[in-house]
């Protein structure tokens, strides 16, 4: 049947609707009433819309036909938020609960899957920056082993006492305060004698105030007894030696290190000091989460000048590797330039404490930071150059320069125009921008600095004490008294 040209209008806007609905189903939408639909089409939705034009005629012109529409009704279709009445029922709360704990159990997972994919990371970062360390260190120049694995066992415990001379009139034993912390007495032989003052009262008398108190000497017999054969896994009896004898001076330099990033610190500061022929080796602490950093005398060595060649190696190695922190650094042995009179100064752990040895700790350590089997342990300290006062000032000199020097606090703080002498900065030192944070005191971002001038901003805010060098000095008779 052939329709008229407005008929066949007519029948395709009345049917519009239905067409809509139609294409709506095929793609899995059904209309729905919303609450714009038309009086005249309820079953619209809101994207659905209807207008009604009021005229719809036909005209012809002299070129043909132009149409005028009337009861036209023109929809729009919104087929992203069509609904109808046969839609998928509601989920209710608890299952809706559910699926957000299942999400959230994801997320946790994926977070924990991350956590060790970081890990692995970082694992696989220190190990490439091991390799590179080991690689850049220079290896140890070592001499004729004095011990061998046939050595006996006499010559073995006779052979730390050459190398370390500590003290020999005292020394120290390792123990646990009631406090649970670590802590070390001078050995006593009347300790176990009826009117031992320090025993009698729990460790709450100093030793200098016993009426018996009699120092025991250090021997090889107690170093095989206490250290070789000590079996304690708290190391209680392990023995401490002290470092600084009679006219201030040492025979060996110990820099403690204590922190996680140790291994990092040791690496530096053992290249630094290999790379200019310093004979330094390295022993791994009793905890195993540090390491002692040694470097043997020949002779007798002032401390001062012992602990400036530590203090400018330490320099040094912040400079050759900025990267590192150096916040493992922890103290030198001797820790003092001169002994006070009133005590022995700081005692450390003597290394090869028996228990703490078999676990890979107070024991020396190879270039790649990892222990030297224990056979092997006397034959290779005993193959460890050591230094004379020649050697030291020599690396002194090496190590200082006009633009970065260490000086002797107890000479120039006397001087009433006493002022430090810093590293000169330049231009390189600061990388724009700096930013500096003012609140109860000044905080400078440290990635704005270079390394020296970080230094630099050290020492200039350190505040020394001028009255404890007057009275070192007025004890030393140096100067006189002074009001």
């Amino acid at each position: 049947m052939c329709l008229a040209y407005e008929d066949r209008m007519g029948f395709l806007l009345t049917e519009l609707p239905t067409i809509a609905f139609s294409i709506a189903r095929v793609f899995g939408r059904t209309p729905g009433l919303c609450q714009n639909a038309s009086p005249s089409h309820p079953d619209l939705h809101r994207g659905f819309y209807y207008n009604r034009m009021k005229s719809f005629r036909r005209q012809d012109d002299s070129i043909g036909e132009n149409l005028y529409m009337s009861d036209v009704e023109s929809l729009f279709i919104d087929d992203m938020h069509l609904k109808g009445d046969d839609e998928a029922p509601k989920k209710d709360r608890e299952e809706l609960i559910r699926e957000l704990d299942a999400v959230e159990s994801s997320i946790t997972q994926i977070l924990e899957e991350l956590r060790v994919l970081e890990a692995k990371k970082k694992e696989l970062q220190n190990a490439i920056k091991d390799m590179e360390s080991i690689s850049s260190i220079t290896p140890l120049k070592r001499t004729t082993p004095i011990i061998s694995k046939s050595s006996t066992t006499i010559e073995k415990a006779t052979f730390p006492l050459d190398l370390f001379s500590p003290r020999i009139d005292v020394f120290a034993t390792r123990g646990k305060g009631k406090d649970g912390k670590t802590v070390y007495y001078p050995k006593c032989k009347n300790f176990w004698s009826e009117g031992c003052f320090r025993r009698d009262s729990g460790n709450k008398t100093k030793c200098s105030e016993c009426k018996i108190n009699e120092r025991a000497e250090l021997s090889y017999v107690e170093i095989i007894k206490n250290q070789f054969r000590n079996t304690n896994p708290e190391g209680n009896g392990a023995i401490g030696i002290y470092p600084l004898k009679s006219g201030n001076v040492t025979r060996f330099l110990a820099i403690d290190l204590d922190e996680a990033d140790w291994r990092e610190s040791a690496r530096t500061i053992l290249g630094r000091a290999r790379e200019i022929g310093i004979a330094m080796a390295a022993e791994r602490s009793f905890s195993g989460n540090g390491a002692h950093l040694w470097i043997f005398f020949s002779e007798d060595i002032q401390a001062k000048e012992a602990r400036r060649l530590g203090l400018l190696l330490i320099d040094r190695a912040r400079e050759a590797n900025p990267n590192v922190s150096m916040s493992s650094y922890d103290r030198m042995f001797p820790s003092q330039d001169t002994l006070s009179g009133k005590g022995f100064g700081n005692l450390i752990l003597m290394p090869f404490v028996g228990s703490a040895s078999e676990r890979g700790c107070t024991i020396f350590l190879d270039d790649g930071l990892e222990p030297y089997p224990l056979e092997d342990q006397m034959e290779y300290i005993s193959s460890i150059p050591r230094h004379d006062k020649t050697e030291i000032n020599h690396f002194i000199r090496l190590l200082s320069d006009d633009d970065f020097k260490l000086q002797s606090p107890s000479k120039d703080e006397m001087n009433p125009s006493w002022r430090t002498i810093l590293p000169k900065i330049g231009p390189n030192d600061i990388r724009a921008p700096l930013i500096i944070y003012h609140s109860s005191g000044l905080s400078i971002d440290k990635h704005s600095l270079s390394e020296k001038a970080q230094e630099a901003l050290r020492r200039l805010s350190t505040i020394s004490n001028p009255i404890y060098y007057k009275e070192l000095a007025k004890r030393d008779g140096k100067v006189s008294d002074i009001s």
